[in-house]
């Protein structure tokens, strides 16, 4: 009867551990290959998103990314492999990436992904653009669509005091007089690309050839310099964007930290889907579109 009973309990736990097993496995492939939901932390996306708003980022739409976390997590290198998607990433697109892609504030210098940190920016350059802005207002040359939210891009220029709180750009250039506000045109690499490295582009290109080379460059007498080898031209190995916050004067994005690389992007969001803590949504579960 006992031995009855005991088989009975085991066969009960057995089960309860395998339905636990298959919901964690489920949840993980769930996270990794079709949905994964981020919380908005800044403003910097206003009037779109807000702080503390969750979005909602389907995997599928550009592809799920694979690569060894634990070597991610312990810094080590690692290679990542992205599924095919349904589409490429579009102009506008509303997008999540780990961190900008620097590791360390206002130290705009070695890229390094750190899982810790993602940021949410609209995409407003792809690879193989040149972008540029005209007393802040983006513009991509041959192209006349517009980008991100305009009427902050025109307020922000009328108020150009942010960038003393945040200091030097990464679109600024003394050698061409470029600034936050008036800069470019600056071409965005695309994977394949072969480009002459210049005293003017030099310092624009030399963060993504060190991530993208593992080597440090050194600047002798306005010439970049890679393994003791002077750099005449360079060929990307991957695809960068251009992102940028639609709160324009209080968002620190490309136009600081320079292009985002392909494989630190997580995916495209278009709907909110969580609570907001605001005067307008407070102690609401929302689904909305974002445009």
């Amino acid at each position: 009867m006992e031995d009855s009973k005991r088989k009975t309990i085991n066969k009960i736990f057995y089960r309860f551990l395998c339905a636990i097993s298959i919901a964690v496995a489920l949840y993980i492939l769930s996270a990794v290959f079709l949905i994964a939901t981020f919380k908005v932390t800044s403003d910097s996306m206003l009037p779109i998103l807000h702080t503390n708003d969750k979005i909602l980022v389907f995997k599928p739409t550009i592809g799920a990314r694979l690569f060894d976390i634990l070597a991610a997590v312990r810094g080590k290198p690692f290679n990542v492999y992205r599924t095919k998607g349904m589409r490429t990433i579009r102009y506008n697109d509303v997008v999540v990436f780990f961190n900008y892609p620097y590791t360390e504030w206002n130290n705009w210098d070695s890229i390094e992904m750190d899982l810790r940190k993602y940021y949410v920016k609209r995409c407003i350059g792809l690879p193989g653009d040149s972008i540029f802005s005209v007393n802040g207002i983006y513009g991509i040359k041959g192209n006349k669509r517009t980008l991100g939210n305009t009427t902050n891009q025109f307020e922000a220029y009328r108020d150009s005091s942010y960038i003393e709180q945040y200091g030097k750009a990464f679109v600024d250039n003394p050698h061409l007089e470029w600034d936050l506000y008036n800069w470019g045109p600056i071409y965005i690499p695309r994977k394949g690309e072969r480009i002459p490295i210049t005293v003017n582009n030099c310092k624009i290109y030399k963060s993504i050839i060190e991530w993208e080379t593992d080597t440090r460059m050194e600047d002798v007498l306005d010439t970049e310099m890679c393994n003791g080898k002077v750099i005449k031209q360079y060929t990307f190995k991957h695809d960068y964007y251009f992102m940028a916050g639609d709160n324009v004067a209080h968002s620190i994005d490309s136009r600081y930290w320079g292009f985002v690389p392909d494989v630190f992007i997580v995916g495209v969001t278009s709907y909110v889907i969580g609570r907001v803590d605001t005067n307008d949504y407070k102690n609401r579960i929302i689904f909305r579109k974002i445009h």
